[in-house]
């Protein structure tokens, strides 16, 4: 109801990528504030996320040894998140391989009790993997560019939803 709301009383609306600009404007024809009086009045921008990389240039020690193989996982543990796919590939993975480290910049959402950061933390700590593991939870952004260019590879194990087709893609 709130977001019906929204739709209908804005004057404007900002989104975070082009697809979910669609989407938002297919929303404003549904709740009837498309017609033919504004056919011509741009209702929907879209801004995308934005990085400046001179800002964004700060070293951050991961304290890995130097033949550490880093596996890279960038943001928090919303509910598009598969979590259970993300440790069917790293318990193995790391079990197998222990040069193998798991980097995570990310943590649990306060205001998002979904268990999905707890279930991963409990579940690499049964394994006996949080050696391999640095979680980091939530890192200033002036250190994000520097923990990227450490990773050999980034890990995305999004669930396929709405929300990963029309949100930002912040782990890409």
């Amino acid at each position: 109801a709130r977001e019906k709301q929204v739709l209908r009383t804005a004057d404007f609306l900002l989104t975070c990528s082009e697809n979910q600009k669609k989407a938002t404007i297919g929303e404003l024809a549904m709740v009837g504030k498309l017609t033919h009086q504004n056919f011509d009045k741009k209702m929907v921008g879209k801004l995308m996320n934005f990085v400046q990389p001179k800002l964004i240039n700060q070293a951050y020690d991961l304290k890995l040894p130097k033949n550490a193989i880093v596996l890279g996982w960038l943001s928090g543990f919303n509910n598009w998140a598969d979590e259970d796919l993300l440790l069917e590939l790293l318990i193995p993975s790391l079990k197998s391989n222990s040069n193998l480290y798991f980097v995570c910049t990310g943590g649990a959402y306060s205001d998002l009790p979904n268990g999905k950061y707890e279930k991963v933390y409990k579940s690499l700590k049964k394994a006996k993997l949080l050696g391999q593991c640095r979680l980091l939870n939530w890192v200033h952004n002036k250190y994000v560019a520097d923990i990227i260019s450490q990773f050999h590879l980034g890990l995305n194990t999004d669930l396929d939803c709405l929300e990963s087709h029309f949100g930002a893609r912040n782990r890409i």
